[in-house]
């Protein structure tokens, strides 16, 4: 099967010259894909189309660790600021910017409020941090720098901070972590507000998928439409590919932005999978300017949607994420991701946090355990959900309860977001 199948927007003269410029440019300046050219002894004249691209072989998330600053591409005294992968999947790694690459974002998150239908009316809040070297942060401010929409830089702060701050800067928009919005709707309900009175219309979701893989809502994104009257957008980033995909309002994938990405959908050999079938997302970057990558594996499983959007868009979208590579589980002669445990328990009313710990021996999951804090602790309770756990995923894993404080001590310590998996 011809990779051109997948990236049929790329056969656009510009998109060839934009790839023709990013091989030179690493030929000439990056010190990781020099040696990685030589050792499959390419030149670059080998690729003189994006079909010419699955002569390369893929990059994984563990070359980039081993070898994080071969990647560099120019020197510190272009460098405006330092940003690091949040460690969520593995040990943070750098990922410098540029004047340029911050500019970059801008325009990738402008784009994600332009599909979300956001205007210089609007006021946009965003609950995230712009500290601790966090991408994020600093692309959606710019984004909003960029449109002209008004920024509130609430930050990562506890749910009645985020309240008072909505009901003095009145924000129709918000940037945030889903299951952190939920906390938000717990504490305007401790307080007697209703929350369908606040100004919010529309929340943009970070850091967690809130569609399941027929791109309908998920049992997360439930919870917040049944108490909040308000539109949800899905995202999927990386710091790595220093781009985001986001969904317009029509909710049916995320969009691609094909002037700063080429997306591929993988199999195991680097080959790529049928149309619609899932793989491993696979980017190469165009316009970054410090730390650039070609055909570099993401680690995130998902599909692609080739069919022309009903907002008129006839890019390759991307479906949520399904799971992520390392997180793969085979437990009891089954194969899951965290993400089916996840779907599980964000559908129980009574559970207010959780984490699930797998140990695993010779790429089995010996031991698969789902700690929770709830405020039903009853035997009753506990066989309901393994009764879930059956029928969703044909395995029950073990269950425990346990208090908020008790989560806390098991999660790894300065983590930028809320960790829910952990491998023993």
């Amino acid at each position: 099967m011809q990779l051109v199948c997948t990236i049929t927007f790329a056969q656009n003269k510009k998109s060839l010259q934009q790839l023709s410029d990013l091989i030179t440019y690493l030929f000439q300046n990056s010190p990781f894909y020099q040696n990685w050219f030589k050792a499959q002894n390419i030149s670059i004249s080998d690729i003189s189309s994006i079909e010419d691209l699955k002569k390369l072989r893929t990059v994984s998330k563990q070359d980039f660790a081993a070898h994080n600053m071969d990647f560099l591409c120019c020197n510190q005294n272009k460098i405006a600021d330092f940003c690091t992968t949040s460690g969520t999947t593995g040990n943070a790694v750098m990922v410098p910017l540029t004047e340029n690459d911050i500019n970059r974002l801008a325009e990738n998150e402008a784009r994600t409020f332009t599909l979300a239908e956001l205007n210089t009316s609007d006021v946009c809040m965003l609950m995230l941090t712009l500290d601790k070297q966090f991408m994020a942060g600093i692309a959606y401010y710019e984004g909003l720098r960029k449109l002209k929409i008004p920024a509130v830089r609430s930050g990562s702060v506890s749910p009645q901070t985020q309240l008072k701050n909505i009901l003095q800067f009145k924000p129709t928009v918000l940037v945030a972590v889903p299951s952190f919005i939920l906390k938000v709707i717990e504490e305007s309900s401790a307080q007697g507000i209703e929350i369908n009175s606040l100004s919010v219309k529309k929340i943009i979701c970070i850091g967690e998928a809130i569609r399941d893989e027929n791109l309908e809502p998920n049992n997360l994104a439930k919870n917040i439409l049944a108490n909040w009257n308000v539109q949800l957008f899905s995202t999927h980033a990386s710091s790595e590919m220093q781009t985001a995909f986001s969904e317009c309002t029509h909710g049916k994938g995320n969009h691609i932005n094909s002037n700063l990405i080429i997306a591929e959908i993988l199999d195991e050999k680097g080959n790529e999978v049928p149309n619609g079938d899932i793989g491993e997302l696979t980017i190469t970057t165009f316009g970054v300017e410090a730390m650039p990558l070609l055909r570099y594996r993401t680690g995130d499983i998902v599909f692609a949607i080739h069919e022309t959007c009903e907002c008129g868009s006839n890019e390759m979208r991307i479906s949520p994420v399904l799971g992520r590579k390392n997180e793969m589980l085979k437990y009891k002669g089954t194969t899951i991701f965290p993400s089916s445990i996840f779907n599980v328990l964000q559908s129980q009313n009574f559970i207010k946090d959780f984490l699930v710990e797998a140990e695993s021996k010779e790429g089995r999951t010996e031991k698969l355990v789902v700690n929770i804090c709830c405020t039903e602790q009853t035997e009753n309770f506990k066989q309901n959900l393994e009764n879930f756990f059956r029928t969703a995923l044909r395995v029950t894993p073990e269950t425990k309860f346990c208090s908020e404080s008790e989560l806390a001590a098991m999660r790894p310590a300065e983590n930028r977001k809320i960790q829910r998996f952990v491998t023993r």
